[in-house]
């Protein structure tokens, strides 16, 4: 279980790729993420009613910021996008490497998250 204090789990999320295939996340608040192993994760910006929140009591709405398959989720990328305001993370356990690639690429075709562009930008002008 990649989880550590399941207790901290806000709830689930559904998030539908660029091929159709529906994925269901764990919600975590950003702060609670110790350890996840061979996961899909996207760093979120949970609002509600335009204001961040982590309440249990609302139903919110999720902005993509980051999608990435992780074998450790916990590094200082990971740092840097809670730093800029992604207040939740999801996390979709995924044991087969080739498989997490597959849902990571499906899930930035469908969404196109700002950090994922940023770094691909960063990438191709060095």
């Amino acid at each position: 279980m990649p989880i550590e204090n399941e207790n901290a789990m806000l709830g689930t999320v559904t998030f539908r790729g660029q091929s159709g295939e529906f994925y269901r996340f764990n919600v975590l608040p950003s702060d609670e993420i110790r350890t996840a192993k061979s996961c899909v994760c996207m760093f979120t910006q949970r609002t509600y009613n335009g204001t961040a929140t982590l309440s249990r009591d609302v139903t919110g709405t999720h902005n993509i910021m980051f999608v990435r398959k992780a074998e450790d989720i916990h590094d200082s990328e990971a740092d840097e996008i809670i730093a800029i305001g992604a207040n939740c993370v999801c996390i979709l356990v995924v044991d087969n490497k080739k498989k997490r690639e597959e849902i990571e690429r499906d899930l930035i075709e469908k969404y196109h998250p700002e950090y994922n562009n940023k770094l691909k930008v960063l990438a191709a002008s060095a």
